[in-house]
């Protein structure tokens, strides 16, 4: 795992034609052929060094890529947990803080092939709406979602910078979004009105090895 003063480079290829593989032991996954298209440095730093520890009072870790948004994790010796994020998510200028609750087990220590479990987390947060439309005034946003974790593999990962000893874990998320608007009129005082909801599944896999600290390699599929 990472520790704090950290800064890890990571790669990511957006037109990747890789496939995950096979499970099983013994494996052997090849994606020499990865290019970058976007380059991330991800810099681990405490949290008392963001603006927005006092909405993550448990966490001992926090994760940036450009120190505007910030991930919030719980890192213990029996495992590590996903507090939530705080700063511009939606990528539109305004600053949304979302503390998970409860919050997500991002991986459970130790990690053995074979070990499989279950967590569901969620999160609500309200916005400035005007910068989605001059008609609404607020907007929430909930999310929850239920991970169901597997290690089904090991083998041996190569990568563009070299080969490693890895273990695959497989992660299945069922997530609704549920949306809420109010108008914005000034009389009489408007109420929440549910605008949508999107249900949608998420797989992801992740080889971990030992001399990486992050993912050595990751593949998501929506």
């Amino acid at each position: 795992m990472p520790v704090i003063g950290d800064t890890i480079s990571r790669n990511v290829d957006t037109l990747t034609t890789s496939a995950q593989g096979n499970s099983g032991p013994g494996q052997i996954w090849n994606f020499s052929n990865a290019v970058t298209h976007i380059l991330n440095k991800t810099a681990i730093i405490s949290p008392a060094s963001t603006p927005y520890s006092a909405d993550f009072s448990t966490s001992n870790m926090t994760m940036t890529n450009d120190n505007i948004g910030f991930a919030y994790f719980e890192l213990t010796n029996s495992s590590m947990i996903i507090d939530g994020g705080a700063g511009d998510l939606l990528n539109n200028g305004l600053i949304i803080k979302a503390p998970f609750n409860p919050d997500l087990i991002l991986y459970q220590f130790p990690t053995v092939y074979g070990n499989n479990f279950t967590d569901t987390y969620s999160y609500d947060v309200k916005t400035d709406g005007s910068s989605f439309s001059p008609l609404i005034d607020s907007v929430r946003l909930k999310h929850t979602g239920t991970v169901y974790d597997t290690v089904d593999a090991w083998g041996t990962t190569i990568t563009p910078i070299g080969s490693y000893n890895t273990l695959r874990v497989k992660r299945v998320e069922y997530g609704i979004d549920s949306i809420w608007t109010k108008a914005a009129i000034p009389f009489p005082p408007p109420s929440w009105t549910f605008y949508n909801a999107i249900v949608d599944t998420t797989t992801t896999y992740s080889w971990l090895a030992k001399e990486t600290k992050l993912a050595v390699a990751e593949l998501n599929f929506d």
